[in-house]
């Protein structure tokens, strides 16, 4: 089982950890495919540099009903067929792993067109608009991060990344039973990725819809400010207990008996913590000198990606007194960083 590591850990995680990332996908765009018995899968066309090749919605059935996961964006299209993905069967209830626009942005018009109810965790509506220094909406202008394709990685992560005002019609809570349907789901809280995320387990059809928080196309962003790492390292720890199961992500293929994939997850992160520490023991450094040391050949349209990556390492490195802020108090994206004396 795997525990959040002591800063002292960090440091010795430097052997190079390898993901066995699965990137061989065809979304079938348009078409509603049997992904396992009893689940269909539903590509949305909005592939990008956060979303893959889109939007996966998931419908779950059973002899007398249906539920949607995750309906996807304010797409007329997309929304229409993930409407008669369930057949003739009544849809019971719309679930939504977290509220990220990609993810929930059509959730409120889907579940008034199949008249069912909305189903995710709380959210307030004054943690949504708190504000954040330097958040990725900062990045319209460059501001600092000397990337020639950051105006378009701004333009994904201002509208799949959006936080979508969504009040529920039932809240969810970590451990939830769901009978609905015609079948029985759990609710596992995940904070990390965004902190209302959360998987649903799906016990008898052996599966685990894990949203954005285990993908196996990438690693998960931890956008700011509702991102938070330390919280994601408890979460995969939490998952992971479901680990003899066949996780589906919204983004990508199925991770079949997905525990070992979710600790190479767990390993790789701490190998970018101890990276980054390496990088400042050579000196102070801002967040786009640590990700050009090391991420080797990245592609240049993952380099915001990768930025917000490693803002995430260092707002925790932060709050653990392990790294200090040169020209500030707050972490920021165009902050210099050093380690702590």
């Amino acid at each position: 089982m795997m525990r959040v590591p002591s800063v002292r850990a960090y440091r010795v995680a430097e052997t190079i950890a390898v993901v066995k990332f699965l990137t061989d996908f065809d979304p079938e765009y348009g078409s509603s495919v049997t992904a396992a018995p009893g689940i269909r899968r539903l590509v949305c066309p909005n592939p990008g540099p956060f979303t893959f090749t889109g939007t996966g919605t998931y419908a779950i059935t059973s002899d007398v009903g249906a539920v949607i996961i995750d309906p996807g964006p304010d797409h007329v299209g997309h929304l229409s067929a993930a409407a008669v993905m369930a057949g003739s069967r009544p849809v019971a209830a719309v679930l939504v792993t977290h509220r990220h626009a990609d993810h929930a942005g059509g959730a409120r018009a889907f579940a008034d067109r199949v008249e069912a109810p909305v189903l995710a965790a709380a959210w307030s509506t004054t943690e949504q608009s708190a504000p954040h220094p330097k958040t990725a909406e900062s990045w319209e202008d460059g501001d600092g991060i000397g990337v020639e394709n950051v105006g378009d990685a701004t333009h994904f992560a201002r509208s799949d990344e959006a936080v979508v005002d969504l009040p529920a019609d039932r809240y969810l809570s970590d451990r939830d039973i769901l009978n609905i349907g015609g079948l029985e789901l759990e609710v596992v809280a995940t904070p990390g990725h965004i902190r209302d995320h959360v998987c649903f387990v799906w016990r008898r059809g052996g599966a685990v819809f894990s949203g954005d928080h285990v993908m196996g196309w990438s690693t998960s962003v931890l956008p700011p400010p509702h991102g938070h790492l330390e919280d994601y390292l408890r979460s995969l720890k939490r998952i992971g207990e479901f680990g003899d199961l066949t996780f589906f992500p919204t983004h990508g293929p199925p991770i079949p008996h997905a525990g070992d994939y979710v600790e190479e997850l767990y390993a790789h992160r701490m190998m970018r913590t101890s990276q980054i520490l390496d990088a400042l023991s050579r000196g102070d450094g801002t967040i786009e000198q640590i990700v050009r040391q090391i991420y080797v050949a990245i592609n240049p349209l993952l380099i915001p990606a990768a930025c917000l990556s490693v803002w995430a390492h260092l707002e925790m490195l932060v709050d653990q007194n392990v790294v200090v802020v040169v020209d500030g108090l707050v972490p920021t994206l165009t902050s210099r960083y050093r380690l702590s004396t």
